[in-house]
């Protein structure tokens, strides 16, 4: 099984199921980069290549103009491989949202691994909740056009400065399989914001 980024746009698998060699191609930034996939990854195949490793621990919004309304999302994401932590003797699990990214230039992932284990198609959703909103992170198996974007929808890019952001997805744009968006919620009237 092959899935070389940009070459495909569905994933769909209705069982778990054994597949001899698996292949995995993918470029990563400098920037972390959300990847979610439905097989599970030894930590070590990513230090080698050059990569740090990270899981988000929460999501909120701050206001930082001090304003009284709450204007800019902050992420807070825990290192598993990178910094300070070693993790190459741990594995990612599959159909849950982990951030990569490349050490010092653009990097081509390529992953080739044997014995895995293909896990169904799952577009699993990740709740991370704070007193005033919800947010849920939800990986994604296939392409999904701006188009299918609601307001409330969100996908991580960078800002202006360079650094990884939460941020509406750009019309016209795509959101390839692979990776994962953002729904926020209102807590208190459960309606999109």
């Amino acid at each position: 099984v092959t899935f070389i980024d940009g070459q495909f746009t569905e994933y769909v698998n209705e069982n778990d199921i054994e597949v001899g060699t698996l292949t995995y191609q993918r470029t990563f930034p400098t920037v972390w980069t959300p990847i979610y996939v439905p097989f599970e990854i030894p930590v070590a195949e990513l230090a080698e290549q050059g990569f740090e490793v990270a899981y988000i621990n929460g999501v909120r919004r701050d206001d930082v103009d001090e304003d009284g309304e709450l204007d800019k999302f902050v992420m807070e994401v825990i290192y598993i491989h990178g910094g300070n932590a070693d993790g190459s003797a741990k594995t990612l699990k599959a159909n849950y949202p982990y951030f990569l990214r490349a050490k010092s230039a653009v990097t081509q992932l390529n992953l080739t691994l044997n014995g895995v284990t293909l896990h169904k198609s799952e577009d699993k959703s990740y709740d991370c909740t704070t007193m005033t909103e919800k947010f849920e992170i939800i990986g994604n198996n296939s392409v999904m056009a701006s188009s299918e974007f609601a307001d409330n929808m969100y996908v991580v890019g960078q800002d202006a400065n360079g650094k990884t952001g939460w941020g509406p997805i750009n019309n016209g744009s795509s959101l390839k399989p692979f990776r994962v968006y953002m729904t926020v919620t209102d807590r208190e009237n459960a309606m999109p914001i």
